[in-house]
């Protein structure tokens, strides 16, 4: 948190912005890390509706909306919705868990592992 340096694969990359807290839930650029965990994400604009899929779980997402439907699953509560800063998407950590990967939050060291 509060860095723009992150490990993706084993590699040092620099994120475009940092991750951020909303509402006392870290939050996650979603493209740069759906990518880098192999997610299709697709973001319309129009509707302000993100769409995001991997294998055979797949979620789409309403900007601002705590709300996500998760296919298989139904409904999911993820206490704050994708927000917009700088132009810039951005999703819930615990949006990853979702999506079926392991997240590790670090309090003393105030990192986040998405593996």
């Amino acid at each position: 948190m509060g860095s723009q340096s992150a490990r993706v694969k084993g590699k040092n990359i620099t994120l475009p912005v940092s991750p951020m807290i909303v509402n006392k839930r870290a939050m996650i650029p979603v493209r740069l890390a759906g990518e880098a965990l192999g997610l299709d994400v697709k973001w319309d604009s129009k509707n302000r509706m993100l769409a995001v899929s991997r294998e055979s779980v797949s979620a789409v997402l309403k900007l601002n909306s705590p709300f996500m439907v998760k296919s298989p699953g139904g409904w999911v509560d993820l206490g704050v919705g994708p927000a917009l800063k700088g132009g810039i998407l951005f999703v819930p950590a615990n949006f990853f868990k979702e999506m079926g990967f392991n997240v590790r939050w670090d309090s003393k060291l105030k990192t986040i592992e998405i593996f």
